[in-house]
Protein backbone atom coordinates (compact mmCIF):
# COMPACT_ATOMS: atom_id res chain seq x y z
CA UNK A 1 0.00 0.00 0.00
CA UNK A 2 2.86 2.52 0.72
CA UNK A 3 4.32 1.98 -3.01
CA UNK A 4 1.23 2.98 -3.97
CA UNK A 5 1.10 6.30 -2.45
CA UNK A 6 4.99 7.15 -2.01
CA UNK A 7 4.80 9.37 -4.84
CA UNK A 8 2.46 11.77 -3.71
CA UNK A 9 3.96 11.92 -0.23
CA UNK A 10 7.42 12.94 -1.72
CA UNK A 11 5.31 15.39 -3.23
CA UNK A 12 3.54 16.69 -0.77
CA UNK A 13 6.42 16.63 1.70
CA UNK A 14 8.56 18.69 -0.92
CA UNK A 15 5.98 21.36 -1.40
CA UNK A 16 5.70 21.42 1.94
CA UNK A 17 9.22 21.85 2.66
CA UNK A 18 9.43 24.51 -0.07
CA UNK A 19 6.42 26.39 1.31
CA UNK A 20 8.21 26.57 4.71
CA UNK A 21 11.33 27.78 2.67
CA UNK A 22 9.22 30.33 1.45
CA UNK A 23 7.95 31.91 4.59
CA UNK A 24 11.23 32.10 5.89
CA UNK A 25 12.01 34.03 2.70
CA UNK A 26 9.17 36.41 2.96
CA UNK A 27 10.45 37.16 6.95
CA UNK A 28 14.11 37.67 5.61
CA UNK A 29 12.95 39.87 2.64
CA UNK A 30 10.72 41.90 5.03
CA UNK A 31 13.24 42.18 7.05
CA UNK A 32 16.06 43.66 4.64
CA UNK A 33 13.72 45.88 3.08
CA UNK A 34 12.84 47.29 6.16
CA UNK A 35 16.13 48.17 6.90
CA UNK A 36 16.84 49.97 3.30
CA UNK A 37 18.93 47.10 2.57
CA UNK A 38 21.62 47.66 -1.02
CA UNK A 39 19.72 44.60 -2.60
CA UNK A 40 16.22 46.14 -2.00
CA UNK A 41 15.50 45.13 -5.66
CA UNK A 42 16.57 41.50 -4.85
CA UNK A 43 14.58 41.32 -1.80
CA UNK A 44 11.62 42.74 -3.77
CA UNK A 45 11.56 39.78 -6.39
CA UNK A 46 12.55 37.46 -3.32
CA UNK A 47 9.35 38.61 -1.80
CA UNK A 48 6.86 38.34 -4.97
CA UNK A 49 8.27 34.88 -5.74
CA UNK A 50 7.89 33.52 -2.36
CA UNK A 51 4.37 34.99 -2.06
CA UNK A 52 3.63 33.36 -5.59
CA UNK A 53 4.29 29.87 -4.03
CA UNK A 54 2.83 30.49 -0.78
CA UNK A 55 -0.75 31.41 -2.50
CA UNK A 56 -0.21 29.01 -6.14
CA UNK A 57 1.77 26.00 -5.26
CA UNK A 58 1.84 25.76 -1.59
CA UNK A 59 -2.46 24.48 -1.64
CA UNK A 60 -0.76 21.29 -3.64
CA UNK A 61 -0.13 19.82 -0.50
CA UNK A 62 -4.18 19.39 0.10
CA UNK A 63 -4.26 17.15 -3.20
CA UNK A 64 -1.44 15.34 -2.28
CA UNK A 65 -2.62 14.80 1.26
CA UNK A 66 -6.46 13.47 -0.46
CA UNK A 67 -4.53 11.81 -2.97
CA UNK A 68 -2.58 9.34 -0.23
CA UNK A 69 -5.72 9.03 1.72
CA UNK A 70 -8.02 7.87 -1.39
CA UNK A 71 -5.79 6.92 -3.86
CA UNK A 72 -3.85 3.56 -2.95
CA UNK A 73 -7.51 1.61 -2.30
CA UNK A 74 -7.97 1.47 -6.28
CA UNK A 75 -4.15 0.57 -7.11
CA UNK A 76 -4.23 -2.23 -4.45
CA UNK A 77 -7.37 -3.67 -5.96
CA UNK A 78 -5.42 -5.28 -8.74
CA UNK A 79 -3.85 -8.36 -8.78
CA UNK A 80 -0.16 -8.68 -8.08
CA UNK A 81 0.54 -10.25 -11.69
CA UNK A 82 -1.35 -7.66 -13.50
CA UNK A 83 1.67 -5.43 -12.46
Amino acid sequence: MSGAVSFYFLMMLGTLIGGWLAVRSIEISLKALQSDSIDSDFYEAKLISSKFFVLSILPKVNFYADSIEKGADLVMEMKEELF
